[in-house]
């Protein structure tokens, strides 16, 4: 009997994983307020913005407390901070690539961000 390829969810599964540990090898503070850093956060979220899951500018480091506060508190000062540290020409560059519409097999997708931060 032959075996089953990997699903679509397995192959997400492992490029977040990835893209999750670069994160914390590159970077060491939240980008709000300044403590460690927990997870790369995404500016735009995946749900109004899939294509950007993995694209850089879109990934932003930052503490549990501060993730924690944006997503039950929709707390403005976190991303306030963000603009504010990266400036105007990082947030147009990110919404320049927010209109981008990337057409791919997800699957393909996953695996070339595999490919990318799995050699890391």
């Amino acid at each position: 009997m032959a075996k089953k390829a990997p699903s679509k969810p397995y192959y997400r599964k492992k490029a977040d994983r990835l893209i999750q540990e670069w994160g914390r090898e590159t970077f060491q503070y939240c980008e709000s307020c300044g403590k460690p850093m927990s997870c790369l956060h995404h500016y735009y979220p995946k749900s109004t913005a899939g294509h950007l899951r993995y694209n850089e500018l879109n990934l932003i480091p930052i503490c549990v407390g501060c993730h924690f506060a944006h997503h039950t508190k929709s707390d403005p000062r976190i991303h306030n901070a963000i603009n504010e540290l990266r400036g105007k020409e990082w947030l147009k560059e990110l919404n320049k690539a927010k209109q981008e519409f990337l057409q791919y097999d997800r699957i393909s997708f996953y695996k070339l961000i595999i490919e990318k931060y799995g050699h890391t």
